[in-house]
């Protein structure tokens, strides 16, 4: 099941990056905020899609992602029950009937550095909640709040304290 959520994360973050490169989409009304290490950052670019898994239909994934050149936040959610309605979930749920995926990435000519929940073990394992507060067939609203996400290939970490979105879907 992780490995179908991330394959769906990449491609809605694929197209973030395509839909990125075209003129004229700044005067939306979409957004997505986080506080990252302790400042306000504001993505005017902010994408999210509902509905089944392209590898396994039962399945439904939700995934919002903003951000510019340089950074990505996303968020997923996979569900197993048939639905994702309004309602609250979190990182601490590993198994049906949902699984949350957070994660961050700084990008830079020469390399991607992502951040995410996978970490070196100490004990001290990230922890977020999502609070999706409304559903439309233009857009999904929510907010998060968590504490930091670790770099997968290092000892690195970013603090993501909290977040809210306005997105426009896209599926």
């Amino acid at each position: 099941m992780k490995k179908a959520l991330l394959s769906c994360c990449l491609i809605a973050m694929l197209c973030l990056f395509l839909s990125s490169c075209k003129k004229g989409n700044n005067d939306s009304d979409y957004y997505f905020k986080i506080k990252l290490n302790g400042n306000w950052v504001t993505y005017t670019e902010a994408y999210c899609e509902l509905g089944p898994d392209l590898g396994d239909p039962s399945l439904i994934d939700f995934v919002v992602n903003g951000g510019n050149d340089n950074e990505l936040m996303s968020v997923s959610v996979q569900s197993e029950t048939g639905s994702i309605v309004p309602g609250s979930f979190n990182t601490s749920s590993v198994s049906p009937p949902y699984y949350m995926l957070i994660d961050y990435w700084k990008i830079s000519p020469n390399d991607i550095q992502v951040f995410g929940q996978t970490g070196p073990g100490t004990g001290n394992d990230p922890f977020y909640t999502l609070n999706i507060t409304s559903i439309t067939a233009t857009e999904i609203r929510g907010n998060f709040t968590g504490n930091f996400l670790y770099d997968f290939s290092g000892d690195e970490s970013v603090t993501i304290t909290e977040g809210e979105f306005v997105a426009q879907r896209i599926d």
